[in-house]
Formats: structure tokens, sequence, C-alpha cells
């Protein structure tokens, strides 16, 4: 993997966090597969060549959803909606923070290549 594969990455789970913020409806497989997305890269990110800063940085992403195990029992509940708006309330925050962490890494390997590019250049 490469700095611009990366980069490009980030600015895929920085959309992919927009269009479910935008949605106002997040759901829970989403997120799952959006964390097994997520592990999956860090792992190659791990296995790469890249900067030691931009690894630390990527496998400092924090994803903090735990699967309810018992969420079929949640259903049973269906006429209090609270529970569900609560869940609901839960995500779009952990979302929120999840972005607020990709912005951070994005800003960094952009800036990263920004200065191996400059670095380059004054070296001709």
């Amino acid at each position: 993997m490469n700095l611009e594969t990366c980069y490009n990455y980030v600015v895929f789970l920085n959309r992919e966090c927009d269009r479910y913020l935008k949605n106002h409806a997040i759901h829970e497989d989403e997120i799952h597969q959006l964390k097994i997305e997520l592990d999956r890269f860090k792992q190659q990110v791990t296995d790469s060549d890249l900067p030691w800063e931009i690894k630390t940085n990527m496998a400092e992403l924090k994803l903090d959803y735990h699967f309810n195990d018992n969420r079929e029992y949640l259903a049973l509940l269906g006429s209090w909606d609270f529970g569900r708006h609560r869940r609901l309330r839960k995500l779009k925050k952990m979302v929120e923070d999840f972005k607020s962490q990709i912005d951070e890494v994005q800003t960094i390997i952009h800036n990263y290549i920004h200065t191996s590019f400059n670095k380059q250049l004054n070296s001709l």
C-alpha cells in the first residue's frame, strides 16, 4: 500500500461518515460493515511500508461500537420507541466521533504528502 492509496481510503471513510450523517438514518448493519472494512484496512496499513507516523495514527482510529447480542429482544419493545431513538442517537454520536478522527488522519496524511512532495522539489 502506498501513501496515495491510504489517503484515498481515508477520504472514502470520511465520505461514508458524511453519507450516514446526511441520511439521518444510521443502521447497525452499515456500521458493522464499516467496522469490518476499517479493521481490514488498519491491518493493511500495519503490514505496509508507510511511514511510522501514519501507521500510528491509523492504528489509533476507533469505531467504538459494541454490538448488543440481545438486539432481537429490543423488537419486543417496539412500542417503546425510546430505546430505538436512544440507540440511533448513540450511533450518530459514534459516527460523528469517528468522522472527527478521520478528519485528523486525513489532514496528517495530506500534510505528509505535501511535505514529501516539497522536499522532492527542493532536492531537484
